[in-house]
């Protein structure tokens, strides 16, 4: 059979091009689709959700809410002298961190 013999269709007229599907249309609609595409994703999604919150929440709540803003020293930071629970203790932080900052360019030289 050569070459020629070939019997091939070749459209003779353009279609007019389809609209794009409706479901993969926006950013929000794929993500949406990748986090909640089936019941695997959806509570691998919502785990994901609980995990996070339940790690930010309390970092959060230990930087900035119970956090001890004013001092001069640790005593300054103790439940006791406060009166409350107690975060992170700030004075001391900032007391201690130009120090600590010199130690380590210190060893690096």
């Amino acid at each position: 059979m050569s070459a020629t013999s070939r019997e091939s269709y070749i459209r003779r007229a353009l279609i007019e091009p389809e609209p794009p599907p409706v479901a993969n249309v926006g950013a929000l609609t794929q993500t949406r689709a990748r986090l909640f595409g089936g019941l695997l994703n959806t509570t691998l999604t919502l785990l994901g959700v609980v995990v996070i919150v339940a790690l930010v929440w309390p970092t959060l709540k230990f930087l900035f809410v119970d956090a001890v803003w004013t001092g001069s020293s640790r005593l300054d930071c103790l439940p006791e002298t406060v009166g409350r629970e107690v975060g992170a203790c700030w004075p001391f932080i900032t007391a201690k961190l130009p120090s600590s900052a010199n130690s380590c360019t210190a060893s690096i030289r």
